[in-house]
C-alpha cells in the first residue's frame, strides 16, 4: 500500500508540473503523505493550497486538522476560526467544526 501512496505522489507533482497552482494536487499529495507518515511535508502542500485558496472552508478545515495535529495547534485553531467565519451559514460541516473548535480551545 505505501507504493501506492508514493505513487500517488508522483502523480500529483506531475500534474503540478503542468499548473503550479492545481490546489487540488496539493491537498491530494499532502493526503498521501499523510498516509506515508510525513505530517511535515503535509503541513507544507497544505500551506501551499491555502495561499491559492485562503477562504475556501473545506480547504481551512482540513487544513487546521493537519496543522493541529502537526503540533501547531495555534494554527490549527486559527484555520477553524477562518473556515466557520468564511462558511455559509448552511455549511455541512459546520456543527462538526463548531464542536472540534470548543474541544480546541478548552
Amino acid at each position: 500500500l505505501e507504493n501506492r501512496y508514493e505513487e500517488a505522489i508522483r502523480h500529483y507533482e506531475l500534474a503540478l508540473g503542468c499548473d503550479a497552482d492545481f490546489t487540488d494536487a496539493f491537498v491530494g499529495r499532502a493526503r498521501a503523505r499523510l498516509r506515508l507518515n510525513q505530517p511535515e511535508r503535509a503541513v507544507l502542500d497544505f500551506e501551499e493550497a491555502l495561499r491559492r485558496e485562503p477562504e475556501d472552508p473545506d480547504l481551512l478545515l482540513e487544513a487546521g486538522s493537519v496543522f493541529h495535529f502537526a503540533g501547531g495547534k495555534t494554527r490549527g485553531v486559527e484555520a477553524l476560526r477562518r473556515a466557520l467565519a468564511t462558511a455559509a451559514a448552511d455549511w455541512a460541516p459546520r456543527p462538526a467544526a463548531e464542536k472540534l473548535l470548543a474541544e480546541w480551545t478548552r
